[in-house]
């Protein structure tokens, strides 16, 4: 089954500390589209990408009800 873009995504994860007290933060770049978003904590990051693949599902949905 060949691979299309609403079900592929692919990101470079760049994680950092300021200092060493400090907590974790991220660059997330978009292989595909080169744009770069970056997040003040990992809570932050994960939240994009749950909302990343809840884009992803509705898309399905709305493919899958256009075929009926």
């Amino acid at each position: 089954m060949p691979i299309t873009t609403n079900d592929y995504r692919s990101f470079l994860l760049r994680l950092w500390r300021e200092g060493k007290e400090d907590g974790w933060r991220a660059m997330l770049k978009n292989i595909s589209t080169g744009e770069q978003r970056g997040f003040a904590d990992l809570q932050a990051l994960v939240a994009f990408l749950q909302d990343q693949m809840a884009d992803k599902k509705a898309a399905r949905k709305r493919e899958g009800e256009k075929g009926k």
